[in-house]
């Protein structure tokens, strides 16, 4: 049994040792997907806590038949979703999710960066999911439907209808920097 699966077998046991190395082993990846859905930190640092609760508590029903970062990506989604669901007219701030992105190297002007995450924030929570998952993330496609509970196409059209309206909304850039261009 390799070290992970015996630490996990002691938290399902009731070990609070085990589990709180659990959370320390995923805490960073579990809050980096519910940032990326919401774009803020105290909000996120709020359903990170209510997403290792609900798994302190569902831990025993566990079968093993996904990964345990795929289970508590799975419990941090569902968090998420009721979260925005719960909260549809409050307005998130993206513009600090900047710092944590990890394709920064890519994209080089600060400007764009905040402009290419303001337009993932705005779109419809089925599609910044997935592409959240996806793109940012680096999931594959069946750890995603594990996730979200979508079959495979659903997931995958969900994720083209995400990025053609991101392309489509981010072909307009060129237009308004060159707009400001002109002002200046």
């Amino acid at each position: 049994m390799s070290l992970s699966l015996e630490i996990l077998e002691k938290a399902k046991n009731g070990d609070m040792n085990a589990f709180e190395e659990l959370v320390r082993e995923h805490q960073s990846y579990v809050y980096n997907i519910i940032y990326r859905m919401i774009g803020n930190k105290e909000d996120s640092m709020d359903l990170l806590q209510d997403t290792f609760l609900k798994a302190f508590i569902y831990l025993k029903k566990f079968r093993g038949e996904s990964s345990i970062k795929t289970w508590l990506y799975k419990i941090a989604y569902n968090t998420t979703l009721d979260y925005i669901k719960r909260n549809r007219s409050k307005d998130t701030v993206y513009v600090e999710y900047i710092r944590t992105l990890e394709a920064e190297d890519i994209i080089g002007n600060r400007f764009i960066k905040e402009v290419i995450l303001n337009e993932i924030q705005k779109l419809p929570f089925e599609y910044r999911s997935v592409l959240v998952l996806r793109d940012l993330e680096g999931m594959d496609y069946k750890e995603i439907s594990q996730i979200t509970n979508l079959s495979l196409g659903t997931v995958k059209s969900r994720l083209f209808r995400a990025r053609k309206i991101l392309k489509e909304r981010l072909q307009k850039i060129p237009d308004f920097m060159q707009n400001i261009g002109e002002r200046g």
